[in-house]
């Protein structure tokens, strides 16, 4: 759920603006918002600092055994920075003198310096690109000149021309290399060596990585502090911020502020003119899918219900449904549990893939599939579901596809219905679940040419009504009349959200032909003898390893997109929100702690 959040405007002393800002740090509760853009000098100090710390960090490599060195984070930062300049020096010059000898090899190896003095004593030596199929005869040139084709490939000719006059052909002209290509070869080698050296000057402070990654910490939190210093208002005397904090801390607020002799306002976010931050706490089932908002880097606006527990369920849904194997949920599985007893990943990122492995275990033992391998005999085939695995199973699971579809939609609708209760517009939710059913029907009429219920006509035509009647209250009308304009266009759009849960059926269908395909490529005909038996695996090591990665983005691009832009926009959740992120000091407690003591 989305906690509630209150509104601080907090006002103190101006001599006491960064005590007071200190002080909200060590408490840890209140998402500081700058009333005033803060761009002091200690600001730019501090970001050129962070800047630097970060890009120091980012050259050193994340596992080394080198050990730490003595020097201080910001020592060691500086001695980076020093050879950071010389490497992008060193590597603009070996990308320039790499392309140089690869410009040059078709010319051959010759001097530059003589071909300048020859210029100066009169006699123009110049190097030609032309087409591939370009003679000697085919060029406009004086008989008494010297010219000569010096190698020809699929893409080019290139020609030497030498004359006692500056003559300019119409082909591409070279620009003299600064040295031939031996010495060019030589030149690679030198900075090369150079770039080597420098590369061992970096590792000489691998071992610091984490005292950088500390630093970088340090100077973030600093500038995070100094930019709600001097973003607090000023009013005379007065200095004062806002923010906002969950509604069950205010009394701890209203506690440090009496402390302290700090004046404050609490109220309600005034959802017209602020912005509140967005937090989200759920129960520990519903906590995983937390690392899909992460990764794909959204959160719900604060004025946004929150989904996670709906999006948690149809998401392993559509992964079983996309993976749609039971030996790749095994794998899927195994990596989990190796993930789990190595803790290299956040546990709820493990607890998310063996929610989801086990979907696609189960999903894959009903549809009888097994990396790829359909006609499993034994206990094994008498798991199967009937209606999944019959000769019309591909219509039955794109009918279940239609109905998951509207099923998802109706739930969007129904509970976006309860938030507007008692509003009238909860009735126009009512139109939009009848028309999502309609939807259904259409499309399995016109994808699986089943008959179409009369009944639906009229169906539609109430709930098109409803919608129309009570979308828009009379006193919004003005200024929404355009989305009345845009219904039709609307109630398409509800159609093809329907239809558009296919995809799960689609993308299932093929990763299992691909799955299928890799194994007959590589045991169609048998094997042969060991060094045949060795080739099967490999290819079907690499098939279905990449087969696996397919359907791991399949997820990505489709179950992901299905909750955060179908179903997300028939309950009407804005993914623009601000994540709560309270001014905090690392190490300091953010509840439970005495107000004396702060």
């Amino acid at each position: 759920m989305i906690i509630h959040m209150k509104k601080l405007t907090l006002l103190c002393r101006r001599e006491d603006r960064d005590e007071a800002v200190d002080i909200l740090g060590r408490i840890g509760v209140v998402h500081v918002v700058p009333v005033t853009p803060g761009q002091s000098e200690r600001v730019e100090a501090l970001t050129a600092k962070l800047d630097r710390a970060r890009r120091a960090l980012e050259v050193l490599p994340e596992e080394t055994e080198e050990v730490a060195s003595k020097e201080n984070a910001e020592h060691v930062i500086d001695e980076i920075w020093e050879l950071l300049p010389e490497r992008e020096r060193l590597q603009d010059r070996k990308s320039y003198l790499e392309s140089e000898y690869r410009r040059m090899t078709p010319y051959g190896d010759f001097d530059p310096a003589i071909v300048r003095r020859l210029w100066e004593k009169g006699v123009f030596v110049k190097l030609y690109k032309a087409g591939p199929k370009v003679t000697i005869r085919d060029l406009d040139i004086a008989d008494e000149a010297y010219v000569h084709v010096i190698s020809r490939d699929k893409e080019s000719t290139r020609i030497v021309v030498a004359h006692t006059e500056d003559i300019r052909l119409d082909l591409i002209e070279e620009v003299l290399p600064e040295m031939g290509l031996d010495e060019l070869g030589r030149a690679i080698i030198k900075v090369k060596q150079q770039l080597e050296r420098n590369r061992y000057n970096l590792d000489e402070h691998a071992g610091d990585r984490d005292k950088v990654a500390e630093a970088v910490r340090q100077f973030s939190e600093e500038l995070t502090f100094v930019l709600a210093k001097d973003g607090m208002g000023e009013d005379g005397p007065v200095a004062y911020l806002q923010g906002y904090f969950p509604e069950r801390d205010e009394k701890r607020i209203e506690r440090i502020c009496a402390d302290h002799g700090y004046g404050y306002i609490v109220s309600d976010p005034n959802m017209m003119v602020d912005e509140p931050p967005t937090l989200i706490e759920n129960p520990p089932w519903v906590r995983p899918i937390q690392a899909v908002l992460d990764m794909i880097g959204v959160t719900p606006s604060y004025d946004s219900p929150d989904v996670s527990p709906v999006f948690l369920l149809f998401l392993t849904l559509f992964f079983a449904m996309l993976v749609g194997d039971a030996g790749y949920g095994i794998i899927f599985l195994a990596l989990s549990v190796i993930m789990r007893f190595m803790k290299k990943l956040p546990a709820r990122v493990t607890n998310l893939l063996t929610v989801m492995s086990l979907a696609t275990i189960v999903w894959g033992i009903l549809t009888g599939t097994y990396f790829g391998i359909a006609e499993i005999p034994g206990p094994l085939a008498e798991l199967r579901l009937e209606w999944l695995t019959n000769v019309k199973a591909d219509e039955n699971l794109m009918q279940l596809c239609f109905l998951i579809g509207a099923v998802h939609l109706t739930l969007a609708h129904i509970w976006r219905l309860v938030r507007l209760l008692p509003s009238l517009e909860a009735l126009a939710q009512v139109g939009w679940i009848m028309t999502t059913w309609v939807m259904y029907f259409a499309a399995k009429s016109m994808v699986l040419l089943q008959p179409f219920p009369n009944v639906m006509f009229t169906i539609l035509g109430v709930g098109a009504v409803l919608i129309i009647v009570f979308m828009t209250p009379v006193r919004r009308l003005k200024s929404q009349w355009f989305e009345h304009v845009m219904l039709p266009l609307n109630l398409i759009g509800n159609f093809v959200d329907v239809v558009s849960y296919v995809r799960l059926f689609a993308v299932g269908a093929a990763t299992f032909a691909v799955a299928s395909s890799f194994n007959a490529m590589a045991l169609g005909e048998g094997m042969s003898g060991p060094l045949a038996g060795l080739l099967a695996g490999l290819i079907l090591f690499l098939g279905h390893g990449l087969n696996i990665l397919l359907a791991c983005m399949g997820v990505l691009v489709h179950g992901v997109r299905l909750n955060t832009l179908e179903f997300a926009n028939h309950i009407g959740v804005n993914w623009s929100g601000v994540k709560f992120n309270p001014l905090k000091r690392r190490g300091e407690p953010s509840r439970g702690i005495d107000a004396e003591n702060v």
